[in-house]
């Protein structure tokens, strides 16, 4: 019940590179089956069948954050389950879902067992697409309030926040 109550994704590999389980998020996202336990209980993360890691990444269009596409070999739960420990890596992603690029934050890290052994790798995924497209927003406007400031002759703007401190001032 615990991870199927958030909001990001929530993904286990197995050491054979295949998609164990996930939770309602990830399902959805991807357009995935999940698996009726044995009682049938809605709390199941089993996937219906068993998805290659390589083949769902090489099925999408994933891109690193500076544009260029990622190759299916630095997929997350792939480092993870070489013993890689990821933290916050950005992606662009096309969902299956929507058909739409979003970007996303990925965490991921090796499963071990109590030898220490590798035995899977979890990944947790973050949208984070409002939070970019919100910082791009407020970098354009910031641009176009310099570039007005800027280009005012012999003037001077002043642009301040509700308890009136200075923002901008520029001229």
């Amino acid at each position: 019940a615990l991870v199927n109550s958030i909001s990001d994704e929530v993904w286990f590999a197995d050491t054979q590179k295949r998609f164990t389980l996930a939770n309602p998020s990830a399902v959805r996202q991807f357009a995935l089956h999940r698996g009726a336990s044995a009682g049938g209980e809605q709390g199941d993360l089993r996937l219906a069948a068993e998805v290659p890691v390589e083949d769902l990444a090489a099925s999408l269009e994933v891109l690193r954050p500076d544009g260029s596409p990622r190759p299916v070999e630095e997929a997350p739960p792939l480092r993870a389950l070489q013993g890689e420990v990821l933290k916050d890596v950005e992606e662009l992603i096309r969902t299956p879902a929507t058909g739409e690029l979003r970007y996303r934050q990925v965490s991921a890290a090796p499963v071990r067992d109590a030898g220490g052994a590798i035995i899977g790798s979890v990944s947790v995924v973050r949208d984070v697409t409002l939070r970019r497209r919100a910082e791009e927003e407020l970098r354009r406007s910031e641009a176009l309030h310099r570039t007005i400031a800027q280009q005012l002759p012999g003037g001077a703007v002043f642009l301040v926040d509700p308890e009136l401190r200075y923002l901008v001032a520029d001229g």
